[in-house]
């Protein structure tokens, strides 16, 4: 209690301060429109304008006078946005407080708010948070805008709104305030009332100064914060995206695009580099977005294109509607010649880094520069110099299945925001995340993101979820997943230490998990050691190694005073930290001295024994009975008092309890100091090591989910053959479907397919039937499994054999993009024509009705001519699905290579499906089967009758359906009658 501030409880304001009004934090922002419509009209005051004079003057009693006296009222001389770019405005504005070219007016504020006026004032982009005594407190607008985030009443204090919560809730309200985008600002006091006391600044408000800067993605924390998080939500990782651009023109025509990326959970950095076009039809068509689904895009300040911004904000506001958000900060940007020099201090210890940065494209040095300086805001740049290798984005490197952001979102590989609930459940991590941490489970996203295109790779994994396959059942690998259970998210503990941001009953907890899984993993080793393949004795290997110096930081921290929280005995040795040791013997010394004087103290008040008792924390009182007051010198401090006795300080006790709290209050400082040098130590030393073992442990946790899915799924091993454009798949079945229908029906199952493609032979397959018959279910059940098979998961099939792929391609349903004037068609084609560019013979290409966003002749040409293209010309493996009649006629051009099929139905009288009868007033029943040939009809009628449309509709509809169809097969035998005289012609 004696750290609460009194500034607020005195009711005493300050003299008068000559302020700008600072609307953006005031309670006044209604009267604030009033007032500037009054300037414009002086013909009389206002109501909202005699409010403002009331409330302003509040201490006059004379009402007249308050509305006869002139205001001056300020208004808002500039607006911070983030994009700092007045045509590139896209985020709400936050009022500055500048005083410049404005009017002044006259408030008496107490010195707290003069505090954080100073504060709003040099950080008007900051939801500032305030440290005031026992609470967090914040003012104004910040009160009002957390006060509906929070679900908190802001009220008025003095002059602003105010709302506040308890110190222990700090992490719970600002993980729920950066979630909804705001950038949060904790300001901390630097001193307490002990060192206040001693101080110069006994009578002026306790210092403050803002300590930490968080948003979404540099928030980081283990903190169960009390349920804020949905267990079920999806661990996205947090990313922080830079962006820059050089330009090989200097017209602007040709730019260098750099993407950087920093995962701040698990200190992971990568970045991806390509040349492109004025429109940035690159960045666009690039999956690296959608794969790094970044919390926050930092752009340069100046040197971007408009191009460049339009895209970043149809992203975000694209994420924006999806659930997420995404916010778009820009940060100075650093020719290459002052990013070099720039980085040359940063890494001027480290020769190796060096090195690497004269390897890097200059526009990621660029990116790196930008990196560091906007990280020291946050006091996160360690993230940049801590870098030992800077990795290119995966997802465009050789040994990496190519996928874009339309392939992950067709497949349902992830969910792409963080989220629960149906569309959590309807995607591959879904099904097959059986694992046991919050580490374990974002690397099994990263695998499905990036799935291996590097057979050794692949088989390797295989090998290794094949064997926990077979033993995960094994009484020895119960402790393993017991363990993997309980453990905390390591990764982000161990990112916590190297932002000197752990506590250390959390990084006590890290190394005891850690001995455990070393100590289990010896056993397993030792156990397995003649049956485990190479990939498991590897990983077993990476984890004991690289834990092998824990002990040796668990033994430097006593205990003891780990889990009672006492920061000031935290280490078993103090010789390393002398500070800590001094001010603790002088502690000693002054407890000593206070109990040395217990005999005079008797002496003087006539007692024979006594000891000092402690009231409500309030430590070494003297207590004497009411019968022995008198006898109590008149220089004792009476500090409080009962009806049976009254407690007093003498003089001696007084100075000396006073120096006692001080050297606790540095021995606190002293201790945090300490703390904070010996986490910087283990991330000098053993974070890079420590970050191999948490690797190999998710990777771990990872194998032994796939095995379990594998097993519990009845999924099976694929096959991988070493010639190109091989694909077959026998009973194969949909992930997500066979296991909804599982769980939710006891008597429908899916129904199986199979599917044949070779390049050599068949590469095509032209899919038609019935509407809702099952085509596009086919598509994605392909596409899923090849991706799991090369993630190195079992796969829902009786039996799979296929080629290594480099990329998938899928091009399925209809959507617009109406905020960046794109129509339906438009979104077809330009999604088409990237598939077109960018496919090659090892890809697997997947088309579902091309074409249906424009007319029937136009859209059977395109579909024709598109497909003809990837058959003749690419000769990649395709699955497309049509319904029209032109498009199966390709299979009479190319019989060897081009097959059709359709899914198989049924009508009321058990007709079969390949006879060309009147199914319109049938019973449809779809079968689901892949069947051989074409079929005749999409029997769009009934599945609108399905749809309950009404009858009289139906049958006009059909009337008007055999209209058209007698008139296409008029013209269809016209046209043949013709074709017939002209060769007998010709023959002639």
């Amino acid at each position: 209690m004696n750290n609460v501030v009194t500034e607020e409880n005195t009711g005493k304001l300050s003299k008068p301060m000559k302020v700008d009004i600072p609307f953006g934090i005031s309670i006044l922002q209604n009267e604030l429109c009033d007032a500037i419509a009054e300037r414009s009209n002086p013909s009389g005051p206002s109501s909202g304008i005699l409010k403002l004079r009331k409330f302003v003057h509040s201490e006059n009693s004379n009402s007249d006078e308050e509305t006869s006296e002139k205001i001056e009222t300020a208004t808002p001389s500039s607006w911070l946005t983030a994009t700092m770019r007045s045509n590139h405005q896209s985020m709400p504005a936050t009022i500055s407080t500048s005083s410049s070219n404005h009017d002044k007016c006259s408030l008496k504020l107490t010195p707290l708010e003069q505090q954080i006026v100073a504060l709003k004032e040099e950080h008007p982009e900051l939801l500032l948070v305030v440290e005031c005594g026992y609470k967090f407190q914040l003012f104004g607008e910040d009160a009002d805008r957390a006060g509906t985030i929070l679900n908190m009443v802001a009220y008025k204090k003095n002059n602003f709104l105010s709302c506040s919560f308890p110190l222990h809730r700090l992490l719970v309200h600002v993980k729920k305030l950066v979630a909804h985008g705001c950038k949060v600002g904790i300001v901390r006091q630097k001193e307490t009332a002990a060192l206040k006391a001693i101080g110069d600044s006994k009578h002026a408000p306790f210092k403050r100064k803002l300590d930490m800067v968080y948003t979404k993605a540099t928030f980081i924390s283990d903190d169960d914060c009390d349920g804020v998080v949905d267990t079920l939500s999806v661990d996205i990782p947090l990313c922080m995206v830079f962006l820059a651009e050089a330009y090989a023109k200097t017209d602007g025509t040709v730019a260098q695009m750099g993407i950087l990326a920093f995962f701040t959970q698990d200190s992971t950095v990568v970045f991806d580099h390509y040349q492109d076009d004025c429109v940035r039809s690159s960045l666009e068509s690039t999956c690296t977005l959608t794969h790094l689904q970044p919390s926050e895009i930092v752009l340069p300040d100046r040197c971007v294109s408009d191009q460049t911004l339009n895209l970043i904000r149809q992203f975000s506001t694209h994420k924006l509607s999806s659930g997420d958000c995404i916010r778009t900060e820009f940060t100075s940007r650093l020719d290459w010649t002052c990013a070099s020099e720039l980085l040359l201090k940063v890494y001027c210890d480290d020769a190796e880094m060096v090195d690497k940065l004269k390897e890097l494209p200059p526009v990621i040095v660029c990116c790196l520069a930008m990196a560091y300086n906007h990280l020291k805001e946050f006091k996160l740049e360690q993230l940049v110099s801590a870098i030992k290798n800077v990795k290119p984005y995966e997802a465009f490197r050789d040994d990496v299945l190519q996928m874009d952001g339309n392939c992950v979102r067709n497949l349902n590989l992830v969910p792409l925001t963080n989220e629960a609930g149906p569309r959590l459940a309807g995607s591959v991590f879904h099904i097959v995340n059986r694992t046991r941490t919050k580490f374990g489970a974002r690397l099994l996203r990263s695998w499905l993101l990036r799935p291996l295109a590097k057979r050794a790779s692949i088989e390797s994994r295989l090998e290794a979820v094949e064997w926990f396959v077979t033993h995960c059942d094994d009484p020895e690998i119960a402790p393993l997943k017991k363990l993997l259970k309980t453990l905390p998210d390591l990764e982000k503990l161990l990112t916590a230490v190297l932002h000197t941001r752990s506590k250390p009953e959390e990084f006590f907890a890290l190394c005891k998990s850690w001995e455990q899984i070393k100590i289990l993993s010896t056993q397993l080793q030792s156990h397995y050691q003649e049956t485990s393949p190479s990939s498991l004795k590897l990983l077993l290997e990476t984890v004991i190694t690289s834990l092998a110096t824990v002990h040796l930081y668990a033994e430097q921290l006593n205990e003891v005073a780990v889990t009672s929280k006492e920061k000031t005995r935290l280490f078993n040795r103090t010789d390393d930290y002398p500070q800590v040791a001094v001010l603790m013997e002088k502690i000693d010394q002054t407890e000593s001295q206070l109990h040395a004087l217990k005999p005079s103290i008797c002496k003087t008040i006539g007692i024979l024994a006594m000891n000092y008792v402690t009231v409500s924390g309030d430590e070494y009182l003297i207590e004497v009975k009411n019968a022995l007051v008198r006898a109590v010198p008149a220089t004792w401090i009476k500090i409080s008092a009962t009806k049976q006795c009254c407690r007093f300080r003498s003089p001696e006790v007084q100075q000396l309890f006073g120096e006692l709290c001080c050297f606790r209050e540095l021995l606190k400082i002293a201790a945090d100091d300490a703390w904070l040098r010996f986490q910087r130590q283990v991330a000098t030393t053993s974070h890079t090591v420590f970050k191999k073992a948490n690797t190999a442990i998710a990777t771990l946790d990872c194998l032994i989910a796939l095995a379990e899915v594998a097993k519990s799924e009845n999924y099976t091993r694929p096959t991988f053959v070493e010639e190109a454009g091989v694909l077959d798949i026998s009973q194969g079945r949909h992930a997500i479907l066979s296991r909804l229908i599982q769980q939710t029906s006891s008597i429908a199952e899916y129904v199986a397919n199979d599917t044949k493609l070779n390049s050599d032979g068949v590469r095509c397959m032209i899919i038609t039937g019935p509407n809702m018959g099952g085509k596009s279910c086919l598509l994605l059940q392909v596409g899923i499994i090849v991706v799991l098979a090369q993630v190195g998961s079992f796969v829902p099939a009786k039996q799979a054999s296929l080629s290594i792929f480099k990329s998938i391609f899928i091009r399925m349903g209809l959507h617009d993009e109406i905020y960046a004037g794109r129509s339906t068609f438009f979104m077809e084609m330009m999604e088409t024509s990237a598939i077109l560019r960018r496919c090659t013979t090892r890809s697997l290409v997947i088309i579902d009705e091309l074409g249906r966003g424009t007319g029937t002749h136009d859209g059977s040409a395109i579909a024709f001519a598109t497909l003809k293209y990837l058959v003749e010309e690419v000769k990649c493996l395709t699955l497309f699905v049509t319904h029209y009649p032109a498009v199966v006629q390709l299979q009479s051009d190319t019989p060897n290579n081009v097959a059709n099929y359709h899914m198989g139905y049924l009508l009321e009288d058990g007709a079969a499906d390949n006879e060309k009868r009147d199914g319109d007033n049938q019973e449809l029943v779809f079968l689901y089967t892949l069947t051989l040939g074409t079929c005749p009809k999409s029997f769009g009628l009934n599945v609108a009758r399905l749809a309950g449309l009404q009858s009289s509709i139906t049958a006009r509809a059909k009337f008007k359906s055999e209209s058209f169809f007698s008139n296409a097969e008029s013209q269809r035998c016209q046209v043949a009658e013709l074709k017939n005289i002209f060769y007998r012609n010709n023959s002639e």
